[in-house]
């Protein structure tokens, strides 16, 4: 056995006899990320974490999950469920606009028993690695980038009483010194990964997406069949899961589509990728696969607006595909360029209506407040949008998320939040809030977006048309209440 350092050993020190590994969600409010638009908000299955437990329940240990966003703990509840099950390691998975909870989380665990393994995974720590260790000193060990493979060898690391010295890809405290291990190698081959623990979490019907990517009366649950982006859209990080595209084989795809159908009886599946469409014959093979089996299963995918053709569309909307996401972001050249992104308002057109005429709805999503942007480029956005055929928007507004290539412009042309609390596109209070105009007038122009495109006459008599009328009615009066009245709205209550 090897010998390790006092701290290390305090760390590595086994608590009984069966390892037990806690994974948990931190209890970040809906309200939070999408302050008054949050009843239309998704609450989505922590697929991350899910893949993590397999990961683990495969090797032998005993794992549980707590999704306290789901389950809308409080920390004193949460603290009750920490101290009942006792486990020897808890990992925490967070995001930017969540890792405030994930320090309480934390905080929380070494109240209740010092000597308990904390570890934090996920979005945050892997774009602010060592600020995040300093930030939060109730975190042992900081896992960066994928963690399937990091995170098992870690608990086997714990089990052994072994030195953490040779695990790439994590951060870890040792003699009061943060240490930086050698980087991860992220996964090439996705098939390796079993399909994620689902079983661990509340019913999946506790779950739900947006009104745009899920479906009334079908049970809805989400998957995500490829890893990284090629592409280097200047708002968005990629320190997770990189820039080398790395995809699940179409078997792989239909055998977790049939799993989610036969085991859980889901009838509607969100896939959330990045860029579901960027190879077409792997799409192609999926398709011809849920056709020849009859598979009786609805689903939607992201893409980007240039990447479908006619004949893919077709397949798709013969293999159940109902809805596509699209990230448009701009209506104005100059920002396109930007922010990297390049489609032209023409290629935009020519796709939305594409994806249209295959009988297939269409959501853009977009951006306001990009640093330099002005006032009335913001207003030629929301303009332009409203002249696309499109069944739904998200307009976001802009977030100056770490180790990406639009915060530093941040910095130059406005006020950037300090405060993780503040990065979300739907925010209470905004991350970035550029020179010459306040968080009332930015905020303002996001809801005045919304209400031009969704109270649209035309609209919304095409709204009626495609929705019960028990839909009609319910989301009708939440629309006027959020809009006119302000409160919150449910597109799909």
């Amino acid at each position: 056995m090897v010998t390790c350092s006092a701290e290390i050993s305090r760390l590595l020190k086994i608590q009984c006899e069966i390892m037990k590994i806690l994974l948990i969600y931190p209890p970040i409010r809906d309200e939070e990320v999408y302050s008054r638009y949050s009843k239309a908000a998704p609450c989505l299955p922590p697929l991350g974490i899910c893949y993590l437990s397999r990961y683990l329940l495969d090797a032998g240990y005993e794992v549980k999950i707590i999704d306290c966003v789901v389950e809308r703990l409080t920390l004193d509840e949460l603290k009750t469920r920490i101290a009942d099950y006792a486990p020897t390691i808890i990992g925490v998975s967070s995001t930017t606009v969540a890792f405030y909870h994930a320090k309480q989380v934390m905080s929380l665990v070494k109240k209740i028993n010092p000597e308990v393994v904390t570890i934090l995974g996920g979005a945050h720590i892997t774009a602010c690695q060592e600020e995040t260790m300093k930030e939060c000193v109730n975190i042992d060990i900081g896992v960066l980038g994928e963690g399937e493979k990091t995170l098992l060898e870690i608990v086997k690391r714990i089990e052994n009483n072994d030195k953490l010295t040779s695990v790439n890809g994590i951060l870890y405290r040792a003699n009061g010194n943060i240490i930086r291990n050698k980087p991860g190698h992220p996964i090439q081959d996705l098939d390796q990964i079993p399909f994620p623990a689902r079983e661990l979490l509340p019913s999946l019907s506790s779950y739900v997406h947006t009104p745009f990517r899920g479906r009334e009366k079908l049970l809805t649950t989400t998957m995500i069949t490829s890893r990284g982006c090629p592409f280097s859209c200047t708002y968005c990080d990629q320190s997770v899961f990189g820039k080398k595209w790395r995809k699940h084989s179409a078997e792989y795809v239909f055998s977790e589509m049939k799993y989610l159908k036969e085991k859980f009886d889901i009838g509607f599946i969100s896939i959330e990728d990045d860029n579901f469409s960027l190879y077409k014959p792997r799409v192609e093979e999926v398709c011809k696969k849920i056709i020849s089996y009859s598979l009786d299963i609805k689903w939607a995918c992201s893409g980007r607006v240039d990447g479908f053709d006619d004949d893919i569309l077709r397949i798709m909307k013969k293999a159940g595909c109902e809805n596509i996401y699209v990230g448009l972001e701009s209506g104005v050249p100059r920002i396109q360029k930007l922010i990297n992104k390049n489609i032209s308002n023409e290629k935009m057109l020519k796709g939305i209506k594409s994806i249209r005429n295959a009988g297939i709805r269409v959501v853009g999503s977009f951006i306001i407040g990009i640093p330099s942007e002005t006032r009335e480029e913001i207003v030629q956005t929301a303009n332009y949008a409203r002249t696309l055929p499109l069944d739904g928007v998200s307009y976001h507004t802009f977030t100056p998320y770490p180790n990406t290539g639009l915060r530093d412009l941040a910095f130059k042309h406005g006020k950037v939040s300090t405060n993780w609390q503040d990065y979300s596109g739907h925010p209470r209070s905004l991350p970035y809030i550029p020179h010459g105009m306040t968080q009332k007038e930015l905020l303002g122009f996001q809801e005045k977006a919304y209400k031009k495109f969704l109270l649209r006459p035309s609209y919304i008599c095409k709204y009626l048309l495609t929705h019960s009328l028990r839909n009609i009615v319910s989301s009708g009066w939440l629309f006027a209440k959020a809009f006119y009245l302000n409160k919150k709205f449910n597109l799909n209550k």
